[in-house]
């Protein structure tokens, strides 16, 4: 796995990034659903996104509205909930149809199973539903378990994603990969270089999609490889610097 330590600001003409958060630019935290960016994150991504004149956006498992409230007052492009929910460069909203009650018995079992194994933690995105286990890893294995025996008796129309520390259910169909092909149709992403950034077995989807476009994957941490290597959120900050001339 290489470095990346180049300078790559030759490319900023003809590439565009497409990024994660958590454990990317933002420290994990045994409190998932309360983390948030700050000043000096959310200013570094308005000069990138000014740098590649706006073909820079957020791909997560996140909601928009809480990528939106992370990064606040900042609102970039962005995919959420794997490719559930999109918006697009001119500030247009995509959504998949999805009723938000056939996702009731996930709320109710994973709501069960937290009360019976202290430490979890239930997160509600409305059309998804995540099992964070990061304060109670003991269950990890349990709630894997408890996710795909959910996600079988739903049926086929819901997949399980497997994230660290996290699991969740939530429409099938989307992912990362199809969050960034719809991009790659459109301006200002269109025709340019994607460059994918990501910490975590979910990200898998968004590397897939860069390299298949002729791209190239940055991943940041241990968890999962990519075609060049950072060590951690700060080296992840710092590259992204170099890159639009902030450093």
């Amino acid at each position: 796995m290489g470095r990346f330590n180049g300078d790559a600001a030759r490319l900023l003409s003809r590439c565009c990034i497409f990024l994660d958060l958590d454990g990317t630019l933002i420290e994990s935290s045994d409190n998932p659903i309360g983390l948030k960016g700050d000043a000096k994150l959310t200013a570094l991504l308005q000069r990138a996104a000014d740098a590649l004149n706006g073909a820079l956006a957020v791909v997560s498992g996140r909601s928009l509205a809480t990528l939106d409230a992370m990064l606040a007052p900042l609102r970039l492009p962005a995919s959420g909930i794997f490719g559930l929910e999109r918006r697009d460069a001119g500030g247009v909203l995509h959504s998949k149809a999805v009723s938000v009650r056939a996702l009731d018995p996930v709320r109710d079992i994973f709501a069960d199973f937290a009360a019976e194994s202290p430490g979890l933690i239930v997160e509600d995105k409305g059309t998804a539903v995540a099992l964070h286990f990061r304060r109670a890893p003991a269950f990890g294995a349990a709630s894997l378990r408890v996710a795909h025996a959910t996600a079988a008796m739903l049926g086929p129309r819901f997949q399980v994603v497997a994230g660290t520390m996290v699991v969740e259910i939530t429409l099938s169909g989307t992912n990362q990969a199809t969050a960034i092909e719809e991009f790659l149709r459109e301006p200002p992403f269109a025709g340019r270089i994607p460059i994918a950034l990501g910490d975590d077995i979910c990200d898998r989807d968004a590397f897939a999609a860069a390299n298949r476009h002729g791209g190239f994957t940055v991943a940041v941490g241990s968890r999962i490889s990519g075609d060049y290597h950072l060590e951690d959120c700060r080296a992840a900050r710092r590259w992204l610097s170099v890159l639009v001339g902030v450093e």
